[in-house]
């Protein structure tokens, strides 16, 4: 794989990233997106992070098109810096879901409280 279809295979990424995470916005505050049985704090947690979860979508998605707009450009660069930080709240977001749900799992909440 050439470093042209790396930088646009990660540039794909980072779109397809943040669309989706804008559209799980849109999904819970719209139509209610959220599990059948939520444990009883999901909703007070999920509504901490929209102002976070919203500007990472617009860090991943600005660093996918401005990367997709080419090397050598200064755009390059805007690219650089908005990708690390849209990389670093996209670990963050995930590791942060998955320490929730091994939390909210019935038979570990006796553990956490």
């Amino acid at each position: 794989m050439t470093d042209a279809m790396k930088r646009r295979l990660a540039s794909i990424l980072q779109i397809i990233a943040g669309a989706g995470i804008a559209l799980f916005w849109v999904g819970f505050f719209t139509v209610g997106l959220a599990p059948e049985n939520p444990p009883p704090c999901y909703f007070a947690y999920e509504r901490s992070f929209p102002l976070p979860d919203g500007v990472l979508p617009l860090a991943l998605v600005s660093a996918g098109v401005l990367l997709l707009k080419g090397r050598g450009s200064p755009l390059a660069l805007l690219s650089r810096r908005a990708g690390v930080p849209g990389a670093s709240g996209l670990l963050f977001q995930f590791s942060e879901g998955h320490l929730y749900s091994i939390g909210g799992r019935p038979h570990l909440q006796r553990v956490y409280q």
